[in-house]
């Protein structure tokens, strides 16, 4: 992703090499050139953080078109790897358009989307997922937002950027109802962790990074302090939230 980042970088140590002018020089410059090396890394991964942060932490955006701008929600179908919402007849017929997250702004995360109407066969299942975020009661057509590109801050993005799969996909089912069993206490928790007085709170996503709860307010969110990145730690993960 940050290429440019990271060459910049380079160069720059490139250019302090020519300096070298003797044997013990160069042992100073060998001791400094991890150091710097250190640097970037933490630089790269912290940028490499940001666009999956602002996607994963959202779940409305603002969709640019040839014709517009449309302000949306969306569910993340992780098993897919697609963005799901409802769009008029207009937006759904524009093929491409820039999906700003959470809205236009240059430090929106703004993905490059491929805009896909859903088929019959397909809709029923897109509508599930998006009303369990969303609820019911919206008009327009299903569709699918695949990510082709996008930008964060002026940094460029791959797809591979904004990672839309995950490995708790398939076992989200039975970790949400572990989640839903006691509602009474994960309000209390939820409520606590947020300091919020939310009510009807429902989860109903779960990824590495935390777990989404739809609720009267909205759809909020609760991260776990470390990535659960397999079925069996993310379900440590919620006995230790409960307990």
């Amino acid at each position: 992703m940050r290429s440019d980042f990271l060459c910049s970088h380079l160069r720059l140590t490139l250019q302090i090499k020519p300096v070298w002018q003797d044997e013990s020089a160069k042992l100073d410059m060998l001791a400094v050139v991890p150091h710097c090396f250190v640097v970037v890394v933490h630089s790269l991964m912290a940028d490499l953080e940001l666009p999956v942060s602002a996607l994963w932490n959202h779940r409305r955006g603002e969709l640019l078109c040839e014709d517009g701008s449309y302000k949306l929600m969306f569910a993340i179908e992780p098993r897919g790897g697609v963005l799901v919402t409802m769009l008029p007849g207009s937006a759904a017929t524009a093929q491409e358009g820039t999906l700003c997250i959470p809205e236009d702004g240059y430090d929106s995360l703004q993905m490059q989307v491929k805009i896909v109407p859903f088929n019959e066969d397909e809709a029923g299942a897109a509508a599930d997922r998006f009303t369990a975020y969303h609820g019911t009661g919206h008009r327009g057509m299903w569709c699918r937002l695949e990510p082709i590109g996008g930008k964060i801050a002026g940094v460029v993005l791959d797809p591979s950027d904004m990672p839309l799969v995950h490995p708790l996909a398939e076992a989200e089912g039975r970790l949400l109802k572990l989640l839903n069993t006691d509602r009474a206490r994960l309000s209390a928790v939820v409520n606590a962790r947020l300091g919020a007085e939310l009510h009807e709170i429902l989860a109903v996503g779960i990824d590495p990074r935390g777990i989404d709860l739809r609720c009267r307010e909205g759809v909020r969110r609760v991260t776990f302090v470390k990535f659960a990145e397999d079925p069996a730690v993310a379900e440590g993960r919620i006995r230790d939230l409960l307990a």
